[in-house]
């Protein structure tokens, strides 16, 4: 009895560790750890090309995370829904990296993924939006 309410618990706890879930302010944990980021659409989503700023910095510090390969992608999850054309990153100013062609092709609740890759850093984080 007890490995059957044990068990659903455990598996469903392994499913979202992979997650970014909010901490307080909005912003998600990252998946390892690492870095912070934070994203801010430049206008509402909305179906169509969007643009989001990015802003990375290094969890333990506070200072930005510069120079590093970010990779976007948006994916709808309950359709399995993912544009063809990647989004395009463009660093702007210190950790703070422009992502555009960011393409919702409907309404409903996209999720949009961002790695961050550099010599020593691996980490990302994915935040939910909801397209009208």
């Amino acid at each position: 009895m007890w490995a059957r309410l044990v068990l659903p618990a455990a598996l469903a706890l392994a499913a979202l560790q992979g997650c970014a879930a909010p901490e307080a302010g909005g912003a998600p944990a990252s998946r390892l750890g690492k870095i912070t980021f934070v994203a801010e659409p430049l206008a509402p989503p909305a179906q169509g090309s969007n643009t989001f700023d990015v802003q990375l910095s290094w969890r333990e510090s506070g200072e930005p995370v510069e120079g590093v390969a970010l990779r976007a992608s948006a994916m709808m999850p309950s359709m399995g829904h993912q544009p063809t054309d990647e989004p395009r990153v463009e660093e702007t100013g210190p950790g703070l990296y422009e992502v555009s062609g960011v393409v919702f092709s409907m309404p409903g609740l996209w999720e949009v993924r961002y790695r961050a890759v550099g010599s020593s850093l691996l980490d990302e984080a994915a935040f939910q939006y909801r397209v009208e």
